[in-house]
């Protein structure tokens, strides 16, 4: 178990978090990849459909 793991549900991490204004979310690695490339895929076409291009 990763050290982030250990420490993320603890009540006194989460609550520093939050005073500094880090709203806390994890995922462990597979989970969030998938997260990362479903939020590119729909901010893709959100940026096709407006018509935005790279810079």
């Amino acid at each position: 178990m990763s050290a982030l793991n250990k420490v993320m549900p603890d009540p006194e991490v989460i609550a520093r978090l939050l005073e500094l204004t880090i709203f806390p979310a994890y995922a462990p690695g597979p989970h969030y990849a998938e997260i990362i490339r479903r939020k590119q895929a729909a901010w893709s076409q959100v940026a096709k459909a407006t018509g935005m291009k790279p810079q």
